[in-house]
């Protein structure tokens, strides 16, 4: 193995283990590194590599010298773009008198790559990056479970949206998009998936012994009424949402009292 492909190994595995503070999850770091490597990273290319890491290094040096979000970065920007961006940012500190960076980092390609190789990650950290997150939990028996509520779970009633349970108790759905996951709005979701996913909810809180009810993701103007009540709740652009999604023909040219008559709602 050359020098320079293990110090690419090196520093892609540091990075995506956590032991950088990125506020990128475990499910981030596998869609970005299975969109930039193959399935078995093994096979990359040196070229593959390369890409993967510099963009990994200079997002990190961009959103510090620049104070950019790191996330918006890795996912609009090539690395040579990055690095660009940093150089315009050194030029004006330089024009207007302003103290350099306080952190040391290099833009020229080969010094890059030696930093690279300063770090301690490895391929079996790639790959375990790469693989589905699934956390443990621990019962009051003790026995160790996965967590549902950290792993995407597809509907069964529309199997093109997945759903997991968010960090306020609510559902979360997501559906694919050009091979990633893509966060979707609860108006987008057919009822019978929300129903699915707090059906979900209800399930993880019993096993770890909270009788609260979950928070509902459907709309509904009091707890005595019905999902299908309280027109008045919804705005036009989510009544067409639901009515696309429940097949209403002409739902496009309808006005809200209508819609909410197409859709039963009062």
């Amino acid at each position: 193995m050359g020098k320079e492909r293990q110090n690419y190994i090196r520093y892609i595995g540091y990075f995506v283990s956590g032991k950088v503070d990125s506020m990128i999850s475990a499910y981030e770091w596998r869609d970005f590194l299975r969109e930039k490597l193959p399935a078995n990273p093994n096979n990359s290319t040196d070229e593959q590599l390369k890409n993967t890491a510099f963009t990994l290094y200079f997002a990190h040096f961009a959103s510090i010298v620049g104070c950019t979000d790191f996330r918006t970065l890795i996912a609009t920007l090539k690395w040579k773009k990055m690095r660009e961006f940093i150089l315009d940012v050194q030029k004006v500190k330089v024009k207007y008198g302003l103290p350099d960076s306080i952190v040391i980092f290099y833009t020229d390609s080969k010094e890059v790559n030696k930093h690279m190789g300063e770090e301690n990650g490895t391929m079996e950290g790639i790959i375990k990056a790469m693989d589905d997150p699934v956390k443990e939990r621990v019962t009051k028996s003790g026995v160790k479970k996965a967590d549902l509520s950290t792993s995407p779970k597809q509907s069964k009633a529309d199997k093109k949206y997945h759903y997991r349970l968010g960090p306020s108790g609510t559902c979360i759905y997501e559906t694919k998009v050009d091979g990633k996951m893509k966060r979707v709005r609860k108006t987008d979701v057919p009822d019978k998936v929300i129903k699915e996913c707090e059906k979900f909810i209800k399930q993880i809180k019993k096993e770890r012994g909270d009788k609260s009810s979950p928070k509902s993701s459907i709309r509904s103007s009091s707890k005595t009424k019905s999902v299908e009540d309280g027109c008045k709740d919804y705005k036009v652009t989510e009544l067409k949402f639901i009515a696309k999604n429940k097949g209403i023909k002409g739902y496009s040219k309808m006005k809200k009292n209508e819609l909410c008559e197409a859709l039963g709602y009062k």
